[in-house]
């Protein structure tokens, strides 16, 4: 039964990554600023009054490097995407019923032939993005930390609190090198009650407010030295401006986001789940000291995750995971006060993992799932309609060797199919539709298959006070009826140390 209980643990942490992984990351980071996913133990990632039961007391340094590169991509994102970092964590328990957690860590990040605008999440459903006329490259330095408390109250009731910051500072490569300064802020609290059997129940409320300043130097109208700013709206043909020779835009987002979560156990099944409830509103003003209202931004948002897990005798069983995410978007324009412009995309995946315990070391996790997504977005004013549904099937499957409790050692491979469909509406044949929107239809619409291996390491010394931990991930996506060399890769890569 020891090692049977060892082996259970050993899928509850590794059988859910396909679950996590093949639904996008929800978080306000991840969504609205395409901050890398990585861990942060007390914000995003749980609820935190539940910082208490999910963390022990250690101190963990951390590295990731996360790149993604190729030809086959949307327009606005560029060739390739580099982020390092490197971080730092501790958890402290003070007594029984108090912890307290701390995160800090460095972010570098390098982007090569990226088009047009300075926005870092320019596909998030933003209708308002600015930019100039050049192709080039950014580079991002900026430092981040985060702050949780956890605290029991009685023996049953728990609460949290957890503060997050980032700032950093994107620097163009190219004429006219432009500087963009981001200004991040998240708060979240938590309470939750905590019963019998592991039964928990807990609601959480977080507040966020993101800032990005882009802003241009000012330059000598010299020859061949006069940038061409551009302003995009929605769909519409962007407004161009010649000879500036300065500019700011600041994009503000405020929101706030409602969450319940738990577990319930009825003798071996277990259900967990997350649901997720938010509303964002977002501006955008031109001008700097005056300041030129460009138009605002509205988001309403659901998103939730669930996973039955069941033991089908001592050497197997089942789990069954969905999650989905339903999002409305729309924009007004900064002068009539109307809508020109509504962005709308759902998506559900469901899936089932088998495991099987082969002989006292191995275990191997099937995984089958599948996802239905419908994207679509309306220009009111133009005229304009765009509307792709899409289908995946995917498969995975992972294999876990387990050595004397010291050493776990994880690969995975999988695939998974994507189909879309289109109906689209424009009369339009201007020279943004030709060169954009063209671009983005084509890559919407098309078949792609993708391909994933990863492999993992965890290492306990002896006595287990030391840990070392690895990841390597590698994923290619590949449109099936493109050129061969159209394709884009991803590479993964976390390293800890822990004590």
């Amino acid at each position: 039964m020891k090692t049977l209980h060892k082996w259970w643990i050993l899928f509850l942490l590794g059988g859910t990554t396909l679950a996590r992984g093949e639904h996008p990351d929800n978080s306000a980071l991840g969504y609205y600023l395409a901050f890398p996913r990585i861990d942060l133990p007390a914000t995003f990632s749980t609820n935190p009054a539940w910082l208490q039961l999910e963390l022990k007391e250690q101190v963990a340094y951390r590295c990731d490097l996360i790149t993604a590169s190729g030809r086959w991509h949307l327009p606005y994102e560029p060739g390739r995407r580099t982020n390092f970092i490197p971080y730092a964590t501790g958890t402290r328990t003070f007594s029984e019923n108090h912890i307290f957690t701390g995160t800090f860590g460095y972010r570098y990040q390098l982007q090569t032939d990226k088009l047009w605008v300075h926005n870092q999440a320019p596909y998030n459903g933003n209708p308002f993005l600015f930019g100039d006329s050049t192709l080039g490259g950014f580079q991002l330095r900026g430092l981040f930390w985060e702050v949780g408390y956890g605290n029991q109250l009685g023996r049953q009731w728990h609460s949290g609190i957890a503060l997050f910051y980032n700032v950093d500072e994107e620097y163009k490569t190219v004429f006219p090198k432009s500087q963009v300064k981001h200004r991040d802020l998240a708060l979240r609290i938590g309470a939750g009650y905590h019963g019998a059997n592991g039964n928990r129940c807990g609601l959480s409320l977080s507040y966020f407010d993101f800032q990005e300043i882009m802003e241009t130097s000012q330059y000598t109208l010299e020859q061949d030295k006069s940038p061409i700013f551009i302003k995009i709206r929605a769909t519409d043909n962007p407004l161009l401006t010649y000879g500036q020779t300065s500019e700011e835009r600041l994009f503000a987002i405020q929101g706030f986001n409602l969450g319940l979560d738990g577990r319930w156990q009825h003798k071996r099944p277990i259900l967990t789940y997350h649901l997720n409830a938010e509303r964002v509103q977002a501006q955008n003003v031109d001008g700097g000291a005056y300041p030129i209202k460009q138009g605002r931004w509205h988001v309403q948002r659901i998103y939730y995750q669930a996973i039955l897990e069941n033991r089908l005798g001592r050497s197997s069983g089942v789990k069954v995971f969905s999650a989905g995410s339903l999002t409305e978007q729309w924009g007004q324009h900064p002068e009539i006060n109307q809508k020109i412009y509504t962005f709308r995309t759902r998506q559900i995946t469901g899936g089932a993992s088998w495991y099987w315990f082969l002989g006292k070391h191995w275990v191997a996790i099937p995984t089958l799932f599948y996802t239905s997504a419908t994207y679509k977005r309306t220009d009111l004013y133009n005229g304009n309609l765009q509307y792709f549904p899409q289908h995946s099937l995917g498969f995975q499957q992972q294999f876990a060797l387990n050595v004397q409790t010291r050493t776990r050692v994880e690969l995975t491979a999988g695939f998974k199919r994507y189909t879309a469909e289109s109906e689209l509406f424009s009369e339009r044949q201007d020279w943004y539709y030709q060169q954009i929107t063209v671009r983005e239809i084509e890559y919407y619409e098309s078949a792609t298959t993708t391909w994933w291996g990863e492999l993992s390491l965890r290492i306990l010394s002896s006595p287990q006070r030391y840990g070392l931990v690895g990841r390597l991930r590698y994923a290619i996506d590949e449109p099936t009826d493109k050129a061969t060399n159209t394709r884009r890769e991803h590479l993964i890569f976390n390293l800890s140390l822990e004590h």
